[in-house]
């Protein structure tokens, strides 16, 4: 086991601290816990060590501090498990998330792309929770925007959210920027349906115009659409 205790854990991470980027991740994200300033990249190589090794003793440590919560995250989404078992995972660690970064850290570090992944993450959209409904927003595009035969069921699971917390639409923005790229129809539809969630829509036509991915042609259009529906 590579880590005895938390107390190991923290002796590990406070021997990588960066004053300078802890001050610089203490301005990006506002969790309840304590920032050490550790960058990503020394955390995921921690993670993938402790993955391979006894993740289950690992993930049963107490914690105290953000980068610790975000190794645990980590750890979750890269241990070599079944899927069944990183679902389970994932449902209890987004109980602990606080922030969009550990929430954008673990969903994006997990690559799956059944169907049953799939409805486990479209069942988290639904939670009462604002990052546990981010989670399966952020796992949804991760996963499955690029892929044309998805675009009209990730709309659709769009329009159906509920949830009126920022970092959900946010991220419900993001998502249909992605499938814009794969298949812009059912897209087009959502920005253009006045019943369909404001902020949502106008997050979306945000990344949209700011990606060098679409053409001048439709950011035309984004922008004249953006003028319309601010009014």
């Amino acid at each position: 086991m590579i880590f005895k205790d938390k107390e190991q854990v923290e002796e590990k991470l406070f021997s990588l601290a960066d004053e300078s980027y802890k001050r610089f991740d203490s301005r990006l994200t506002n969790t309840q816990y304590p920032i050490i300033g550790v960058r990503k990249p020394a955390l995921i190589a921690i993670a993938r060590a402790v993955a391979r090794d006894d993740h289950a003793a690992f993930l049963a440590l107490p914690f105290t501090y953000f980068e610790h919560h975000l190794l645990r995250g980590a750890v979750c989404a890269m241990c070599r498990v079944s899927e069944q078992e990183h679902v389970r995972l994932f449902y209890d660690y987004v109980g602990y998330i606080d922030d969009w970064e550990a929430c954008d850290l673990t969903a994006c570090r997990y690559d799956r792309t059944s169907e049953s992944y799939y409805a486990a993450m479209r069942a988290l959209t639904g939670d009462e929770r604002e990052f546990a409904v981010r989670f399966g927003i952020v796992a949804l595009m991760h996963n499955f925007a690029k892929r044309a035969e998805y675009a009209a069921r990730l709309c659709a699971d769009m329009r159906a959210l509920t949830h009126e917390g920022y970092y959900v639409k946010m991220a419900a923005g993001w998502l249909l920027s992605v499938v814009y790229l794969a298949d812009k129809k059912p897209v087009e539809e959502f920005l253009l349906d006045a019943d369909a969630d404001l902020d949502t829509r106008l997050k979306a036509i945000s990344k949209l115009i700011d990606s060098f991915r679409v053409n001048e042609e439709d950011k035309k259009k984004l922008r004249e659409l953006r003028k319309t529906i601010k009014r």
